[in-house]
């Protein structure tokens, strides 16, 4: 009898080669050929979510009710503008209560940035800029990184009350939040975006206008050559609420009525203290904004290679991801389309990172020549109080409202990602990474080889 092939290793070897040799000499059936990988054009971003799955989201946030934005969200009179008002109409008389007032409110009644929905948008970058001037007691984390998005179809009316030559979608996040060196990489004009964030009115500039402010998910990619995809994204571990209160409710993320028996507007907050400096005869005023831990719902990103496609390639990726405890990462390829699915997740397990709160004083000067940035005109902010107190028969020399007594106000240092941050590479996740703040971060890289 002729003798059977082994069933080892080498019997396994033997039928693998005369397997690949027929297939070489064209003897034996089309099966053993390879599905044939032509290349050329592929019609999709290099970076996007389910357009009308992220549609449907945003229109189940804003509810059956919504009958589109309305500036009245700012102020019943929509000539004011944020802080500048208080030099007309006094600190007692402000309308204008948030910096940045939801388009659709939270559930709390009179602090409509807590729990606000989320909206998603993507697009294309048009510009970017680090911010030189803001409001320091509403921004703990620093001056704002700024970008305009040319949004996709689905999410162009997000940008409401712009200019008709200016369709762009404005949106800002604190510098302190986004620590680009250390994730390597700082958007750029032409690069591709996704956000999802509070949908607001800046209610600093009459006629207001819509933003996404502050974005909590972020993403941004861009190609690096006609082969490579590069991207990033991250998800912010809270929002500054605009809700003022007590120091140690600021992050005191054990307590789940803070948010709701605690804080007020800015003008409010102000007023109440300044009453309270005359009552207790106090140093100096303190303005504390309340910090609201977030968490997200499973999302998925797609990041795709360049097109076109070149021929006789395969698509390939590397990712190098840091998570909290709580949140995982599922990946999906879809060759055909040249795009990898990463899919984001948080279970009950997860907990925010409590920040170090830092008092900062914030002195008279720099108070005036905010107030004025956001007024067009110069403003004595510590005069203009002054005269409420006197005229409110509160006293005419109270310690905090001395020149060398400055407000105090929060800052916190800029936040530090995990270690290998800017790299996207050797593949795979780091998990429970809980010394870091953010919920994940990560670099991705998806290729034709």
């Amino acid at each position: 009898m002729p003798s059977q092939p082994s069933s080892g290793p080498i019997g396994l070897r033997s039928r693998g080669l005369r397997a690949a040799l027929l297939c070489a000499l064209a003897v034996t059936a089309p099966a053993c050929k390879k599905a044939p990988n032509p290349g050329g054009p592929l019609d999709r971003p290099i970076l996007s979510v389910d357009l009308a799955a992220a549609a449907a989201q945003n229109t189940a946030a804003l509810g059956a009710a919504f009958d589109g934005p309305h500036q009245t969200a700012c102020a019943a009179d929509t000539t004011r503008a944020f802080i500048a008002e208080l030099t007309q109409h006094g600190v007692s008389d402000a309308q204008v209560q948030f910096h940045w007032a939801p388009v659709v409110p939270g559930p709390i009644a009179g602090k409509g940035p807590v729990a606000q929905p989320a909206l998603w948008a993507s697009g294309t970058l048009v510009s970017t800029n680090h911010s030189t001037l803001d409001t320091s007691f509403d921004h703990p984390f620093g001056w704002d990184f700024n970008a305009n998005l040319q949004p996709d179809a689905p999410f162009a009316a997000l940008a409401h009350n712009r200019d008709a030559q200016n369709t762009d979608l404005h949106v800002e996040l604190e510098l302190g939040l986004f620590p680009e060196a250390a994730f390597g990489f700082s958007p750029q004009a032409g690069d591709r975006a996704v956000f999802r964030g509070a949908w607001i009115w800046d209610c600093g500039h009459p006629p207001y206008e819509t933003e996404i402010h502050p974005p909590t998910l972020l993403s941004y990619a861009r190609t690096s050559d006609a082969k490579t995809t590069v991207a990033l994204a991250f998800a912010v571990p809270w929002r500054v609420t605009q809700t003022f209160g007590p120091a140690a409710a600021v992050t005191d993320f054990t307590d789940p009525t803070r948010l709701r028996t605690r804080g007020k507007g800015f003008p409010a907050a102000l007023y109440d203290a300044v009453v309270s400096a005359s009552a207790t005869k106090a140093d100096h005023l303190e303005a504390h904004v309340l910090l609201e831990p977030l968490r997200f719902d499973p999302f998925t990103l797609s990041v795709c290679a360049p097109s076109p496609r070149p021929p006789a390639v395969s698509l390939r990726e590397s990712h190098h991801i840091t998570l909290r405890t709580g949140v995982a990462l599922g990946t999906a390829v879809r060759e055909a389309q040249g795009c990898i699915d990463y899919t984001f997740s948080m279970d009950g397990t997860y907990e925010p990172f409590v920040p170090t709160r830092i008092d900062h004083p914030w002195s008279w000067d720099e108070i005036s020549a905010q107030a004025a940035e956001q007024a067009g005109e110069p403003v004595d902010v510590r005069a203009e109080i002054l005269k409420a107190v006197q005229g409110g028969g509160l006293g005419s020399d109270l310690a905090a409202l001395r020149p060398d007594h400055p407000p105090v106000i929060d800052r916190y240092d800029p936040l530090v990602p995990g270690v290998g941050a800017d790299q996207d590479g050797p593949m795979g996740e780091v998990k429970a990474a809980d010394g870091q703040p953010f919920p994940f971060h990560g670099r991705i890289k998806v290729y034709w080889e």
